[in-house]
């Protein structure tokens, strides 16, 4: 039997008490809302319950699965027909049941595919936690923004991710300029903000996005990570937060309940958008005796490093230090990644010493940099590669996928592919850098300055010349040692081609 003439036959027995003004869809129950002087209450009925009330009430008998077995009559006349539930409630309309309404709460089921345009009406997707949190990368989060100066109802807008893990239907207000903040599987994902609503499912690192529909299936908002997030970080759990232009950034400050965003608070202010290349010339601090000449043993000390520039140009370029030469934030999926160091120099230098240090690009500090040490007998020969990669997990995932060995695998950290980019420093020490200008920093690269897509790199340009040149094509062999300290310093390469300390020397 159909939940309409279950409701029918229940406002039957409660007719001559109330006005049956509503019905709300409640599973196997039916939940009934009555208006009397009072005020309105609701009155639960269950199947079982109506069943065992009507076998003496009214003209109508059910078998085991609830299916009718003879008709429903009121007053002598039959009710039941092929005609729609409100017709059949139309001919109710001079009983007792007059002004009864069928309600359909059951919303309509959006699809993440879509050929619609995001509207940007009214509410906005605004910060995005799809990293997790310092405590947990499960503890995911989702801040939705009311951008009206007026209070609105979400009831039934529906947030879906392209993989269709996550589907959830929301329900309640968001205030003028108000938050709703969605956290993943229980309401510990952002310890001190109770949650507006629970959600299931898991945001992907990479080839991800979210929709956000409103009741009627209009898509409201979206961000895509294609195959990155625009911004965010996966290295030290770092939000990604909306602008008022509609774009992205990174949140920037420091963490909070191991959270680091502002989930149900206003976003963090974006650091300037400028490319920090100003440490350079203070990272090469083996160049200053050559303006004193009057410190002999300095002079001397120093001497293996300024000895590259007598060997000529097509050998050292215009740098007289170990460089990163190439750098790769994602592959076959966002964990294949590498780093890649090139000595232009004709001294062998012993790294067992030093350390590799990540910096989320759009930290404006370096309190949360993150590192891994070289080890005994890292060492790089004159002209040579030092391969560095993200080792794969125990899935035989989320790593470098590449055919060259790496001379040294970690999971310390994983570099950023999101517009902000991220900064790599190479130190000559094992400790924390202190200062984006620490004297321990031999080479620095913010690849904000171009993010290479999946598949690509960053590589350093090569000098021939007294000039700096493509490293590809005619300067494949020509080694990675141009060093101006400018942007220009490096260009993208559509197929990565990483090196390592077995690969050849440069030039040979």
């Amino acid at each position: 039997m159909n939940k309409p003439f279950f409701l029918l036959l229940a406002g039957a027995i409660m007719v001559a008490m109330v006005v049956v003004v509503g019905i709300i869809d409640s599973g196997d129950d039916l939940v009934l809302d009555k208006t009397d002087e009072v005020g309105v209450e609701v009155v639960e009925i269950k199947k079982e319950q109506l069943t065992a009330n009507l076998v003496d009430e009214a003209d109508v008998l059910f078998d085991d699965d609830f299916e009718l077995l003879t008709e429903i009559s009121l007053d002598g006349e039959s009710i039941l027909n092929d005609d729609s539930v409100q017709d059949l409630l139309d001919e109710l309309a001079d009983d007792s049941l007059a002004g009864f309404e069928l309600f359909d709460t059951v919303p309509i089921n959006c699809a993440y595919d879509t050929g619609q345009q995001p509207k940007h009406l009214g509410v906005i997707i605004n910060e995005v936690a799809w990293a997790g949190t310092i405590r947990d990368a499960n503890d995911e989060w989702i801040e939705l923004k009311n951008i009206t100066s007026d209070e609105l109802d979400i009831t039934d807008w529906q947030i879906i991710d392209a993989r269709e893990q996550i589907k959830a239907v929301l329900s309640g207000y968001i205030l003028p300029g108000g938050f709703y903040v969605l956290e993943r599987t229980d309401d510990d994902a952002v310890s001190d903000i109770v949650a507006d609503q629970i959600y299931v499912g898991a945001l992907g690192n990479t080839n991800e996005g979210l929709r956000f529909f409103d009741q009627g299936c209009n898509l409201i908002d979206e961000v895509a990570a294609a195959p990155n997030w625009p911004a965010g970080s996966n290295a030290d759990r770092r939000s990604m937060e909306r602008l008022p232009d509609l774009t992205w950034h990174t949140y920037v400050s420091d963490d909070w309940a191991n959270v680091m965003g502002t989930p149900g608070k206003d976003n963090s202010e974006p650091r300037d958008n400028v490319v920090d290349l100003e440490p350079e010339p203070e990272i090469e601090p083996e160049i200053e005796p050559e303006s004193e000449p009057e410190v002999p043993d300095e002079s001397v000390a120093n001497e293996p490093e300024s000895e590259p520039s007598d060997v000529g140009d097509s050998v050292v370029g215009n740098v007289n230090h170990v460089v990163v030469s190439e750098l790769q934030v994602a592959g076959v999926d966002a964990g294949d990644e590498f780093i890649e160091l090139y000595n232009p120099t004709a001294v062998s230098v012993d790294l067992s010493g030093w350390s590799i240090q990540y910096l989320s690009g759009s930290a404006d500090s370096v309190d949360s940099v993150v590192k891994k040490n070289f080890v005994a007998d890292n060492a790089m020969v004159p002209r040579g590669f030092f391969l560095i990669a993200r080792d794969k997990n125990s899935s035989d995932a989320d790593g470098y996928d590449g055919v060259v060995a790496p001379d040294m695998a970690h999971r310390s950290f994983s570099m950023s592919g999101a517009s902000a980019g991220a900064k790599i420093f190479l130190v000559n020490d094992q400790n924390k850098i202190d200062s984006f200008t620490d004297s321990n920093i031999v080479d620095l690269l913010d690849y904000a300055l171009g993010v290479p897509a999946a598949g690509q790199s960053l590589e350093r340009r090569a000098f021939d010349g007294n000039n700096c040149v493509s490293a590809q094509g005619a300067g494949e062999a020509l080694g990675n040692g141009c060093d101006s300290d400018g942007d220009s310093d490096f260009e993208v390469r559509a197929m990565a081609d990483p090196q390592n300390s077995q690969s050849s020397n440069e030039p040979n």
